[in-house]
């Protein structure tokens, strides 16, 4: 029996191939002995070091959020307490202006008790009709002419007293009153129905004004300025009373507390 070439890639005795065999041989045997141990250890630090990972992104997230939180907040902060601040700033001034209130009256009041006070003082309480004051000057009783049917000209009105009390302080006249109502700066003479009224307080006829300061020169004055002018005239048409009397001594009272006191205005510092 004739033999035949044996195929290609084969021994003489038929078993596998010499390619067959390096390839399947190609490694020491001891590295198919290492190799699971290895390839375990592998899959071990791949799961760990993933684990790893996943915990180091969700921190880096959550300090990143909490960050965010707040930083956010910040600018509502600052501004709330800007506004607790400025509350509180209001509180202060509210509570320094009633202390200055209640300083500035005691200070009046130990004024008034001590004896032989500044001139200066006493003069600016005269002037802003703080306290009562006497000295020479006149008074002027003026009335209606009493007559019931007599016409709306007949009857004294608030402009009338009005017009006669600041020709007084024209004339020069330091401090005024009317039927004991004093007037200050802030003092109003007006009318209430049927009633005339100084100081928000009612008038009676007939109408007495008292004017502190040189006699003769405010009874000359007051004849010769506009509103001596005016009552002259009123005297001859309205048969209206105008009476005028020079004294070395007469009194005019402290005007009530409420037309004195300044809650608002503030001296200017350095001016006097």
């Amino acid at each position: 029996m004739a033999h035949s070439d044996p195929p290609p890639g084969s021994d003489q005795h038929g078993g596998e191939g010499l390619l067959d065999s390096i390839a399947d041989n190609a490694l020491d045997d001891d590295y198919y002995e290492v190799r699971p141990g290895r390839y375990s250890r592998s899959q071990g630090l791949g799961t760990f070091a993933s684990a790893t990972a996943v915990m180091l992104l969700a921190l880096m997230v959550t300090i990143a959020a909490v960050q965010t939180r707040t930083d956010r907040p910040l600018d509502q902060l600052e501004r709330d307490a800007l506004i607790s601040d400025i509350g509180v700033r209001k509180s202060n001034l509210a509570e320094n202006r009633k202390d200055s209130r209640g300083l500035s009256a005691e200070v009046l009041e130990l004024q008034k008790s001590a004896p032989g006070s500044n001139p200066e003082v006493v003069a600016l309480r005269v002037l802003t009709a703080q306290s009562g004051a006497i000295g020479p000057g006149i008074s002027i009783t003026v009335d209606s002419n009493g007559h019931s049917d007599t016409p709306e000209n007949g009857r004294v009105t608030e402009n009338d007293l009005q017009i006669l009390i600041n020709g007084l302080w024209y004339a020069g006249a330091e401090a005024i009153s009317i039927n004991d109502n004093r007037i200050s700066a802030r003092s109003a003479i007006g009318r209430s129905g049927q009633s005339m009224t100084a100081n928000y307080r009612s008038l009676t006829r007939p109408y007495t004004i008292v004017a502190l300061g040189n006699k003769d020169q405010l009874e000359e004055r007051i004849g010769a300025n506009p509103a001596g002018k005016y009552w002259a005239q009123r005297v001859r048409s309205g048969g209206l009373r105008f009476v005028v009397e020079a004294s070395d001594e007469l009194m005019v009272p402290a005007a009530p507390e409420k037309r004195v006191d300044v809650n608002h205005a503030e001296a200017i510092e350095g001016e006097s």
